[in-house]
């Protein structure tokens, strides 16, 4: 693909994140669902154009996004681990032990979390007793349904590239003459 098909693909696909991530503030309850379809749509960037062109785009969308959305835990989970997995994910797959790779992916998305939880906790004053009900303590609980959700996340991930592969990228390239 020439350098303006490169620039048209990235910037529309970061448009369509950027959409996703301005939703946020319109639909409440999609903080966590709306930034991870935005770094599903980085994926084709990733597959198409490569990881560097990727990496600009997560770029560029973070940076439009602190700016222009309105929700700030989704803006954070975008920044700090929607937008750069699937170009992780691919650096990740390329590795010849899966299991090691499997274990980075998990303490890379921990990482994330738990980052995003204390800036939260910064920022918004919360007190660690407001995070207890029954005497439970509510990160870990959720810190651990992050974890099986996020192994979904990734199986999904690996299921939409290669979906993507074979049967939508034939189709574009057909259309678009690459």
């Amino acid at each position: 693909m020439n350098r303006a098909g490169s620039v048209a693909l990235c910037g529309t696909i970061s448009a369509l994140c950027l959409v996703c991530m301005f939703l946020t503030g319109v639909i409440p309850f999609a903080t966590f669902a709306l930034p991870a379809l935005a770094g599903v749509l980085l994926i084709v960037i990733v597959i198409e154009q490569g990881k560097r062109w990727a990496l600009l785009a997560y770029l560029v969308v973070s940076l439009l996004a602190f700016i222009l959305a309105a929700d700030l835990e989704a803006k954070l989970m975008f920044a700090c681990f929607f937008g750069y997995y699937p170009i992780l994910k691919a650096l990740f797959e390329g590795m010849r032990r899966p299991r090691f790779a499997f274990c980075l992916k998990l303490a890379v998305f921990n990482a994330a979390v738990i980052a995003v939880y204390f800036v939260l906790s910064a920022l918004g004053g919360l007190l660690p007793d407001e995070f207890q009900i029954f005497g439970k303590s509510l990160p870990l609980l959720f810190l651990i349904a992050g974890n099986v959700i996020f192994v979904l996340y990734d199986y999904a991930l690996s299921c939409l590239a290669a979906t993507y592969v074979r049967r939508l990228q034939p189709k574009l390239r057909r259309l678009f003459r690459i």
